[in-house]
């Protein structure tokens, strides 16, 4: 029967959006599929986890799922260089069904600036949101946990089968906090341990890596280094 491993992305300028209150970040990176790592703190969170990866599946054959979105492949890519030549083989599937819950007006956005989009539906939201129920509450245009979970099922179906057909001593999940929550859920019936950014948890074992590498409060993502092309009304364009 194969590991199994989930991986969190490093971190990212949305994510300094919720740690650190920064605004703005919408503004330069619209689309939240195109959102990178944090060229900082983020990338090096990443080759930490590769290095201790490194050692962790040395001699192993694995198989990666990773979610479509930029921040899970750069994560991966970061992590492959640091482990190809100490493993036995690596094979990669891009999943689109374990890509991050869609937030829609909510991605990127503090509550003042929600705010300023939505007027009071934003404060109806964000109670909603917080409450006992929130896994049914959408995101405004965007999806609830519940539809989230709907998606992800089929792959954890997936991912059961090939655990137990234990072709690779390893598989790898490289997704997102609340789609790794979700997944974990699925697959052992409990909530998984608390996440950091890069981080990595082994199901079933204990185990919890988590990279030194932290992120300062009071840290402001110098946005102009963050000019991304968003495909807008089917042109691509630069913001």
């Amino acid at each position: 029967m194969s590991d199994i491993y989930f991986i969190r992305h490093g971190f990212t300028p949305a994510n300094n959006v919720g740690y650190n209150k920064q605004e703005g970040v919408r503004n330069v990176i619209i689309d939240d599929d195109k959102c990178p790592l944090d060229k900082e703190y983020g990338i090096k969170q990443v080759a930490e986890t590769g290095e201790f990866l490194s050692e962790e599946l040395k001699g192993k054959k694995i198989l990666f799922y990773v979610s479509p979105h930029t921040r899970t492949k750069e994560t991966l890519a970061i992590i492959y260089e640091k482990i190809k030549n100490n493993v036995d083989s690596i094979d990669i599937k891009e999943e689109k069904s374990i890509c991050e819950i869609n937030q829609g007006l909510a991605y990127a956005t503090t509550p003042n600036e929600l705010y300023e989009v939505l007027g009071e539906e934003a404060k109806i939201f964000q109670e909603l949101h917080i409450s006992t129920n929130s896994l049914g509450v959408s995101f405004p245009m965007g999806e609830s946990m519940v539809e989230a979970k709907r998606r992800v099922r089929h792959f954890d179906k997936q991912l059961k089968k090939q655990r137990v057909e234990g072709r690779y001593d390893a598989i790898v999940i490289v997704s997102h906090f609340d789609i790794i929550k979700l997944i974990h859920e699925l697959l052992t019936g409990e909530m998984p341990p608390k996440q950091y950014t890069a981080s990595v948890i082994k199901v079933g074992s204990g185990l919890i890596y988590v990279p030194k590498t932290v992120v300062p409060k009071g840290y402001e993502i110098p946005l102009e280094n963050y000019q991304v092309e968003s495909e807008i009304c089917g042109k691509n364009r630069k913001q």
